[in-house]
């Protein structure tokens, strides 16, 4: 049985990128209703996503353990 919420809850992940150009050119203005995506919640309910105008300023990995 599977609980459903009014919103999203964080973290949300987003899957579709199949390159770094990818993530570049589609990464500013996002909506998951025009891409081939899977956008899920922290409770793995499936969501739309929609992002405009967002500057990528840094993407890189952290150099720390969790």
């Amino acid at each position: 049985m599977s609980c459903i919420y009014n919103k999203p809850a964080f973290p949300i992940t987003v899957i579709f990128y199949e390159n770094e150009n990818e993530m570049k050119c589609d990464l500013e203005w996002f909506d998951s209703k025009d891409k081939d995506v899977v956008v899920k919640d922290s409770h793995g309910q499936l969501i739309n996503l929609k992002i405009e105008a967002l500057n990528l300023v840094v993407f890189e990995l952290k150099n720390e353990t969790v």
